[in-house]
């Protein structure tokens, strides 16, 4: 029994080795097949390892590929930019070019104008043509220098008409050993015996001026700009409105001054002694009245060039007017004024409204601004020497002035001492007495040096208005 025992305990035994074996067997199958699995899938990513290079190359081909890509894009850009701003140019240039055509069959008109008194030329002509240069003409007294468009000289073998242009004569004055015209006043006058321009200038006149309403006119306030001949209240010392004014016109080519006043001025103008009130008082005399002049009517005078005397004083060339342009008294007062405190002394030069005329409204009305830019500013001495006075606490305040009068030591020298001028039609308009004109010299507080008709050296007071002014000037090379 035992021994069967311990067989059927080999034989479980065996039984169980063998099932064991069985089931080693199987985990070996098991253990092969998962080999064999790793194996295909080692050669799997063997595979897949050389294919990842392979697509590695090909992504470092494509980026290369890439990157030169976007080079080439760029450059194309840049190329494109290139082209763009190319056809930018060329349609600029089109458009010009256009425009240009376009011009050509545009008409301009080109105006000649003369400057010496002769009628004004327009011709009209294509854009791109050149010019005709218009035949000589002449200016008395002066030299033709050219033809000027604004301030350039023309070649007319080089000059394209290009817009609407205004071409310009320019002249130089000529000065002999006697004489200079230069500049332009108005000096004769145009009456009714002159009957066609007579009337053709009053046609240019629809109202006269008033006190209340100047129409367009300017105040002649006889020698000062703002204050000089105006009606004063003598209690007051106060400007009240205007008696005097003018108009300029231009009419055929010819500038024209009309006059007109509504009360005369009388011998004195100053703050206390005053044109109106003094004539209604049966104290002074109108000197525009003898002289032929009637209040409420228009009177005419046409600009005429100036002619001026050559002398030579002090080592200078000084030009002295050959007639009397203008009259008016030298200041405001015969007495002393305040002026903010400040004594204005009346025969003083420097400080009178006759020195602001002469640089102000006589400067801008008788030059044009190329004739001005060869009046010289010329430092105008005004002491004791230049008076007829030896003690003359009066006598100073130089002047620096383009327009002046002459001194008494002027007057006095070689070549003018004696000398008479006559007044025009325009100053006897205004009130010159007898053709008296002033000297800037100072005779005392409130009297200036006069020269009478008959050439002697005399004294006035300085705000009697029918004295005349005689302007000097000194001229550039």
């Amino acid at each position: 029994r035992d021994s069967i025992c311990s067989f059927k305990e080999a034989i479980c035994l065996f039984n169980e080795e063998i099932v064991c074996q069985t089931r080693i067997s199987a985990l070996e199958n098991d253990i092969n097949e998962y080999l064999s699995q790793i194996a295909s899938l080692n050669n799997q990513i063997a595979s897949l390892n050389e294919s990842n290079e392979a697509l590695e190359e090909q992504i470092s081909t494509l980026n290369q590929q890439i990157a030169l890509n976007q080079q080439t894009i760029s450059s194309l850009n840049q190329q494109i930019a290139s082209l763009n701003e190319q056809i930018e140019s060329l349609n600029s240039i089109i458009d010009e070019l256009q425009s240009e055509l376009d011009s050509y069959n545009v008409d301009y008109t080109i105006t000649f104008d003369f400057r010496n008194g002769n009628p004004i030329i327009t011709e009209t002509h294509k854009a791109g043509e050149y010019l005709t240069e218009p035949e000589s003409s002449s200016k008395e007294g002066y030299q033709f220098i050219g033809w000027f468009d604004d301030t350039l000289l023309i070649d007319f073998t080089m000059y394209k008409v290009t817009k609407e242009t205004t071409i310009y004569a320019k002249w130089k004055y000529i000065c002999d050993d006697d004489t200079v015209v230069f500049g332009n006043y108005p000096q004769t006058e145009i009456t009714s015996e002159s009957l066609s321009l007579w009337t053709q200038l009053n046609l240019l006149i629809e109202h006269v001026p008033t006190q209340d309403d100047s129409y367009g006119w300017t105040p002649h306030t006889s020698w000062n700009e703002t204050t000089g001949n105006f009606m004063w209240d003598s209690s007051k010392e106060v400007a009240q409105k205007p008696y005097r004014w003018f108009k300029d016109v231009e009419y055929g080519g010819d500038r024209f001054r009309a006059l007109y006043f509504t009360h005369y001025e009388g011998q004195y103008s100053g703050y206390t002694k005053h044109t109106l009130l003094n004539y209604v008082a049966g104290n002074c005399s109108p000197y525009s009245s003898l002289n032929g002049y009637s209040i409420n009517t228009v009177y005419w005078f046409k600009f005429e060039p100036i002619v001026w005397k050559n002398i030579e004083y002090g080592g200078n060339r000084v030009f002295v007017s050959t007639k009397i342009l203008d009259c008016g008294s030298l200041n405001y007062s015969s007495s002393v004024v305040d002026n903010n405190d400040l004594p204005i002394i009346p025969s003083i030069y420097s400080n009178s409204k006759l020195d602001n005329f002469l640089n102000g409204s006589f400067f801008d009305n008788a030059f044009s601004e190329e004739e001005k830019s060869n009046v010289k500013t010329s430092i105008i001495k005004n002491g004791i020497s230049t008076t007829s006075v030896a003690k003359n606490p009066y006598a100073y305040g130089d002047t620096n002035s383009h327009v002046y009068s002459l001194s008494y030591s002027e007057y006095k020298s070689e070549q003018l001492e004696g000398a008479t001028f006559e007044g025009t039609a325009y100053a006897r308009c205004i009130g010159l007495r007898d053709d008296m004109f002033w000297l800037r010299s100072a005779y005392s507080l409130s009297e200036i040096s006069t020269v009478k008709d008959s050439g002697t050296v005399t004294k006035s007071l300085a705000d009697q208005p029918e004295v005349g002014n005689l302007p000097v000037i000194q001229l550039g090379d």
